[in-house]
């Protein structure tokens, strides 16, 4: 049975100081993927105009790189260090592969969850909104379709949709950074799952397979979620001949 001490044990620690680049748009994968311990990781990436824009500011707390880990392609953003130093951890995709042996990569997440608060939703409301402080709860979709939304320039732009087996907002149970996207109702009604950091910790204690059940999830979805960084970009800063 895996445990979490062989989680941390496949982790490298890396200390770097202001504008050192952890990886460049367009470089070749290096099977790795990366945690913040402390500083701030600016994701940047070259628009059509030639430009570089800021994508986002990632904290303590947050991770990025997951397409490394799940996809033999060129990076998307070039990463650099933008506090004046930051200590990150370095999962190496060999390692992580390793962990999963022994794991039945059909399990159902709901197994986990059975007993945790249910709120019943109607179309339209909002769970939680981007940039507001976190409440430190992650939810599963019991019944129901979700809207993750971000802003970009002002607007909001639906990134995916999360519908009945799935789970969202779980980065507030790894740090308690301000939330990254809109949750919003998007069908006529929704049963959501409530789990806070005791119920995480007890189940993740009881079943430690869960834990790399949910990091396997949010490495996919992220996969997904970058490959529509190239439009938003184009239709936010390209130009048309």
């Amino acid at each position: 049975m895996l445990n979490v001490q062989e989680i941390l044990s496949s982790i490298t620690p890396l200390v770097l100081n202001q504008n050192d680049i952890i990886f460049k748009e367009g470089d070749s994968p290096d099977r790795s993927m990366f945690f913040i311990f402390t500083g701030e990781i600016s994701l940047t990436k070259i628009s059509a105009d030639k430009k570089e824009h800021t994508i986002r500011v990632l904290k303590t707390g947050e991770f990025f790189g997951e397409m490394g880990l799940v996809n033999n392609i060129s990076r998307a953003l070039t990463a650099r260090v933008h506090s004046p130093n930051a200590k990150l951890g370095v999962m190496n995709k060999d390692a992580l592969i390793q962990n999963y042996r022994d794991l039945n990569n059909d399990m159902d997440i709901l197994q986990f969850i059975q007993n945790v608060p249910v709120k019943r939703y109607a179309e339209g409301e909002t769970i939680f909104e981007e940039n507001v402080p976190s409440d430190g709860n992650m939810y599963f979709v019991f019944s129901g379709e979700i809207s993750i939304q971000k802003h970009y320039n002002g607007n909001p732009k639906e990134i995916r949709v999360q519908d009945t087996g799935t789970f969202f907002g779980e980065v507030a149970l790894i740090g308690r950074s301000p939330r990254t996207a809109t949750a919003k109702i998007k069908s006529a009604s929704a049963e959501i799952g409530i789990l806070n950091e005791q119920h995480f910790i007890k189940i993740a204690k009881m079943n430690p397979a869960f834990l790399l059940d949910v990091l396997k999830v949010i490495i996919e979805r992220v996969s997904q979620a970058e490959g529509k960084v190239d439009r938003l970009i184009q239709e936010l800063y390209g130009h048309k001949e």
